[in-house]
């Protein structure tokens, strides 16, 4: 008897939740297929397009100002009439308008980014350049980018912070001798980061080992301001270092 009952029970759960699936189905399908539904994404993705037009405006200067006031004039009008020919031209005007935006804002992108040099992009980020290689409009990839020390000496000379202790301590860890040089510069002046006595130490001195001479006076520079005990600790991180084929330099 209480099998019986239990299986009864079981077929009335399953009948239940198998009924509560079939409505749950024709609540969807009704939601996709009516008219309401689609006007409701169909203005979603109005807005999002209109957004992105206004926020791209926003680097247009003052053209873009205008720009961005006339489409937000035309949006007001279009949300406000009942014209049906009206309605119709405004949805074209405010089409064309979003489209010089976006033509505005790729010639924009392509003059800056033909303005930038090879050194003010970071090691980091051709290395993920490199990871993900780019298409090429004649249907092949781009090839990975061979990084120049000279990227180094230009980024330092122009003050290009950020980038210059990227190129310069990449190729200070390939054994050049100038890239050791100006690496241990920015440490020890805190160009674009804390600042660093120590390892700028440890690398003006693997530099005056390579045979630069200007590493030689920074070196005795920052000696003098040292304790014995922490030159020989030094001391101890340069062959660390260099023993190491520079994989063990302090980052």
């Amino acid at each position: 008897m209480k099998l019986k009952n239990g299986i009864k029970n079981f077929f009335k759960k399953l009948l239940e939740g198998l009924l509560g699936l079939i409505i749950l189905i024709g609540i969807i399908y009704y939601i996709v297929h009516t008219d309401w539904w689609n006007e409701f994404t169909e203005r979603g993705e109005r807005l999002r397009i209109q957004s992105d037009a206004t926020y791209r405006a926003q680097f247009l200067g003052s053209e873009g100002v205008e720009l961005q006031r006339k489409l937000s004039l035309l949006i007001v009008r279009r949300d406000t009439t009942t014209n049906e020919s009206e309605l119709e031209t405004l949805n074209e005007e405010i089409k064309n308008t979003i489209d010089a935006i976006h033509a505005k804002y790729l010639m924009r992108s392509v003059e800056e980014a033909i303005q930038i040099e090879d050194w003010h992009l970071s090691v980091e980020d051709y290395e993920r350049m490199n990871r993900m290689p780019i298409p090429q409009p004649d249907g092949g990839i781009s090839t990975p980018v061979e990084l120049k020390k000279e990227w180094c000496y230009s980024a330092y000379q122009t003050a290009y912070w950020e980038t210059a202790y990227s190129h310069c301590r990449y190729h200070a860890k390939l054994n050049d001798a100038k890239a050791q040089y100006l690496f241990a510069s920015i440490l020890q002046n805190g160009n674009g980061v804390i600042e660093d006595a120590d390892w700028a130490y440890v690398w003006y001195t693997i530099a005056v080992l390579n045979d630069y001479d200007a590493a030689v006076a920074a070196r005795e520079n920052l000696l003098s301001t040292l304790q014995s005990r922490e030159i020989s600790l030094l001391d101890q991180r340069v062959i660390r270092c260099m023993n190491s084929n520079f994989s063990e330099c302090g980052d």
